[in-house]
């Protein structure tokens, strides 16, 4: 008797798991033992005038985790050496909870002479969640800073002026021009004057 009834308890617990498994009460803890993990990269092209290719520069571009008021809790900066067109290849995001998760991709301005950087934000949602099979899954959104499409493309586009160098060259090198003729102007100027003065003192002294 005493056999049986131990027989129909092990019976029963099994009877309540899988009813509990079935009826998804498991969830928390397959959770614990799931993750996913997302990869973002980034566009960047560098446009150059005068139809002529831009030297081999290197971008920095920053990752930043927002909290729900958008506001910046933690950040990671990548960089990337670019000539004419490349990608930036951030850390992976990895999630072991469901949830909406916030971030913003930004490039950094390094004031690098003859670049003009692009200055476009990027602001990105992730929802984690469970699908139909009990597995973890994403999807991300990304906004262009003051659009509300959609976009696909994390693109910056920058531009090195390479004529402009050649121009403010050009230009340093007339003002240098200028200024050396002045002073020659000037020096020949106060030797005539000077010849002048002697040879009026000559006469006086003759006279």
């Amino acid at each position: 008797m005493i056999n049986k009834l131990k027989k129909n308890r092990r019976l029963l617990v099994l009877i309540v798991f899988a009813i509990c498994l079935s009826m998804g009460f498991m969830k928390p803890v397959f959770a614990q033992e799931n993750s996913l993990t997302v990869r973002l990269q980034a566009h960047l092209s560098v446009l150059a005038d005068a139809k002529q290719s831009p030297p081999r520069e290197v971008y920095r571009f920053k990752l930043e985790t927002l909290n729900e008021k958008k506001e910046a809790i933690a950040e990671d900066v990548v960089e990337t050496a670019v000539e004419n067109e490349g990608y930036v290849s951030f850390k992976n995001l990895i999630f072991d909870t469901t949830g909406t998760y916030f971030y913003r991709i930004s490039q950094i301005n390094d004031h690098q002479e003859q670049v003009i950087y692009d200055p476009a934000i990027y602001y990105l949602t992730v929802d984690v969640y469970y699908d139909l099979n009990h597995t973890f899954a994403a999807s991300v959104i990304a906004y262009k800073d003051g659009s509300v499409e959609k976009t696909e493309d994390i693109h910056f586009s920058n531009s090195y002026q390479l004529t402009g160098s050649k121009q403010n060259i050009d230009k340093t090198k007339t003002q240098y021009t200028t200024q050396m003729q002045s002073c020659w102007f000037l020096c020949i100027a106060a030797f005539i004057l000077l010849v002048i003065l002697v040879i009026a003192y000559r006469r006086k002294e003759d006279g």
